[in-house]
């Protein structure tokens, strides 16, 4: 607990939190660049880590241990259970702590994680900037600011005078120059070029990073300068950024219980076991909302509703060599050779996904809007990858017909599949298309196909489902587009194709190649071995301790070979 602060001569007047009626953001602001800035007080300088911080300036609540660790990381210490007090690590641009925390619903994120560190960095160095952004305005009316504004004015009060000046989504502290900015990312253009004031730092805090745009990511990957890059969320569907930078940590093994890496993601999962405060009669109540619901809310496992995901993302980590379960194909099959085609019109590309069995051979991808010159193409790249005899099975609805016309009039051996045409399931299917990527899902959850690319793994996991009169259709490709960062799924539509009507059943899982060992012909030992081991047993344990030999005796020899 740290002393009793001994700051500047208390204000007698204290001024609430709130600015003045007419000051406003920029105000503030310009108070916070003045050219005088004063030198940090002790009262500042006295707190070690962002636990002491929050233990003076919030007493009434007592922090759990986990909050105490990661306010401890977070302010320099990479393992707090080791650490020797002051014997920090400065974190800065070039070596930045980038934390990822999966929290349980009602773990205190937004209250300790992010309240409490944000307040802490705004305090304990001049010019610190600190930029906290939510996918959600209503996140931080009536969640995260809130809490910052409770330590502000805790703060206030037991110095004495007014530290933080705020009004709505910014704060400042005018004496050092540091700020705290809170803005919600639902437009690119507010999420980037923020950096660091001249001579300060600068801290991004990402809130329920998991709703986060790809856009938004973008636009906030364009931030630079910063010494701490901290994502906070509740566990959602096991794709995008947040899930990504997740798995990076994992596969890294940089994550708790490992001290911090600094400059590549670190990650901790926060559960309901690690917070006292969450009752038996809460896990109980939403256990009973079913165990997916369980879970992510209360285990912060990230999850796929299969009710909504064509496939879900876990069915493809055996696929993906950057994940812990990554095993490649049971099968291992080499046959049969096929080309799937997806065919685009200049807009988004004609892609070519040729497999040969379980294996992905080579992919191929072509903007053109002049049908006439994709033919060529086409033909080319089958020619170069050996792939001009096998089948081509593509789409042939729209333009996909008239190239699918032109490669067959040419010889080709062409499969004709229609996204839009009858499924075989009709009771469940709409059409063929959303028939086919269930296919590839059943395929996937057999382990039958073999390793698979990132993008390819990112665009199956994105695909959902929806009903139309109760039967199932894949989402509007728009949908997908805004997941891919504008860019459609032509390749995994490709490979899509390239799978239709095959099945498990049509694999042979490899016999083991390696042939059955010969029983060990079994030897009874003789009373006259056993009379010899015994008397070399005694001897060779004597001879042994006195040479100090590491050699085995010949008796252990002797009982290996009859035994």
């Amino acid at each position: 607990m740290p002393p009793s602060p001994a700051g500047p001569t208390p204000d007698p007047t204290p001024s609430p939190l709130s600015a003045s009626s007419n000051e406003t953001q920029e105000s503030l602001a310009n108070k916070t660049t003045l050219p005088a800035i004063e030198v940090l007080a002790p009262a500042f300088t006295q707190f070690d880590n962002a636990g002491e911080w929050m233990a003076f300036v919030m007493p009434e609540l007592p922090l759990y241990n986990w909050q105490r660790e990661e306010l401890m990381r977070m302010s320099g210490y990479l393992d707090p259970k080791t650490a020797t007090r002051g014997n920090k690590f400065n974190y800065t641009d070039h070596n930045p702590n980038r934390s990822i925390y999966c929290c349980a619903n009602g773990s205190g994120k937004d209250q300790v994680l992010i309240a409490g560190f944000s307040t802490f960095y705004a305090v304990t160095g001049q010019r610190s900037k600190v930029v906290i952004t939510s996918s959600s305005d209503n996140q931080l009316k009536t969640q995260t600011e809130p809490h910052i504004n409770r330590i502000c004015e805790s703060a206030n009060k037991r110095f004495g005078q007014r530290v933080f000046h705020s009004i709505n989504h910014y704060k400042a502290v005018p004496s050092i120059g540091s700020q705290i900015k809170l803005f919600a990312t639902d437009e690119s253009g507010k999420a980037e070029g923020e950096h660091p004031d001249f001579g300060g730092r600068m801290a991004i805090l990402v809130n329920e990073a998991k709703s986060i745009k790809a856009d938004i990511w973008d636009a906030l990957s364009r931030c630079s300068g910063f010494s701490h890059w901290i994502e906070v969320s509740s566990p959602g569907d096991d794709s995008g950024q947040f899930f990504d930078e997740y798995q990076e940590a994992l596969l890294s093994k940089n994550h708790y219980p490992y001290p911090l890496r600094t400059g590549i993601p670190y990650a901790r999962k926060i559960t309901c076991d690690d917070c006292p405060h969450i009752t038996q009669a809460q896990k109980d109540a939403i256990h009973k909302r079913g165990d997916l619901i369980a879970a992510s809310s209360l285990y912060a496992e990230f999850m796929s509703v299969l009710a909504d995901t064509a496939i879900p993302r876990h069915l493809l980590n055996y696929a993906d060599e950057t994940t812990l379960e990554y095993t490649g194909s049971l099968y291992k099959a080499s046959t049969p050779c096929r080309t799937g085609l997806d065919v685009g019109a200049g807009v988004d590309a004609t892609c070519l996904s040729g497999w040969a069995g379980t294996e992905l051979v080579f992919e191929e991808q072509l903007v053109e809007k002049n049908l006439l010159l994709q033919l060529p193409w086409i033909k080319e790249r089958l020619a170069h990858h050996g792939f001009a005899r096998h089948p081509i099975l593509g789409d042939d609805n729209g333009v996909g017909q008239a190239v699918l016309d032109g490669l067959s009039i040419a010889g080709y051996s062409v499969t004709r599949l229609r996204n839009q045409g009858a499924a075989f399931d009709k009771q469940t299917y709409l059409n063929q298309g959303a028939e086919m990527y269930a296919n590839v899902r059943d395929l996937l959850q057999a382990k039958v196909i073999g390793k698979l690319p990132p993008h390819i793994i990112r665009q199956l996991s994105i695909r959902r489902w929806v009903r139309h009169n109760g039967k199932l259709k894949l989402e509007d490709k728009t949908k997908a587009k805004v997941l891919l960062k504008n860019k459609s799924p032509n390749e995994s539509d490709a490979m899509v194709l390239a799978w239709y009507n095959l099945h498990p059943t049509d694999f042979k899982v490899p016999a083991l190649t390696k042939p059955p060992q010969a029983a060990p012909q079994l030897r009874i030992a003789t009373p006259a071995d056993l009379q010899r081991i015994e008397l070399e047993m005694f001897l060779g344990q004597i001879k042994h301790i006195q040479g100090g030999s590491t050699t085995p005796p010949k008796y252990i020899t002797d009982i290996n070979r009859i035994l």
